[in-house]
């Protein structure tokens, strides 16, 4: 199961559903959860109302509530993926590429048509489209770390693959990434969450992140 979430940005919003309507595969399916307010996305058209479902909250409330609520509304899903305003797929069925390499128990992400691969093959950060297979959202409880509220989730995601050795990169699958640090967008007052970023990532990264490998490195072995 997929999750779009989007804050502020109407119009990219719309070019992202567009995106994915044009190259999804037939079994994809997500929440599109508009933060903020239904301001400025009363025009927002989804093209097939069988794959989307809308959620719309009037506070703005981050990132982690609504990816967890998707964990308790589909607790049995395959996967769990997420998705973001700025992303565009590029490459046709993307969604049942990372979907399937996700399974059971692997966070499996794409090529953002951005950064660079290192010499191990993969780029070592998160920076489009991924999802976690059920199996393992399921284990740690969670699809978005509490403490966080917006960035650094896919960050954390991102620690627990390398430490477990869980990671599989698609080169071949493309989700670009339109974000302004690679010029291809302005920046906007959206992109000032990122700020925030720091402080709580270091923190849970501290406190939680060998507890949560240790669970993951026990489902591992028994699967």
């Amino acid at each position: 199961m997929w999750i779009l979430t989007t804050t502020g940005r109407p119009k990219e919003c719309q070019e992202a559903i567009d995106a994915i309507d044009a190259t999804c595969s037939d079994e994809f399916s997500c929440v599109l959860f508009v933060d903020g307010g239904v301001e400025g996305y009363e025009d927002v058209q989804l093209p097939n109302a069988d794959r989307w479902t809308k959620i719309v909250s009037e506070e703005n409330i981050g990132l982690t509530i609504p990816m967890n609520n998707l964990l308790r509304d589909y607790p049995d899903a395959e996967f769990y993926g997420w998705l973001a305003d700025d992303f565009r797929p590029r490459t046709q069925n993307w969604d049942r590429n990372i979907s399937e390499a996700s399974l059971p128990h692997f966070i499996a992400y794409c090529n953002d048509g951005w950064l660079l691969v290192n010499r191990e093959g993969f780029v070592p950060h998160i920076t489009s489209a991924f999802a976690v297979g059920g199996n393992l959202v399921r284990e740690v409880g969670w699809f978005s770390p509490p403490p966080l509220r917006q960035a650094g989730i896919d960050s954390v995601w991102n620690q627990i693959g390398r430490r477990c050795r869980i990671q599989k990169y698609l080169s071949d699958t493309i989700v670009e990434h339109v974000h302004w640090k690679n010029g291809k967008r302005d920046k906007d007052p959206i992109d000032e969450y990122g700020k925030f970023r720091s402080v709580q990532f270091v923190d849970f990264v501290r406190d939680e992140i060998e507890n949560l490998c240790r669970k993951v490195n026990q489902l591992i072995a028994v699967n």
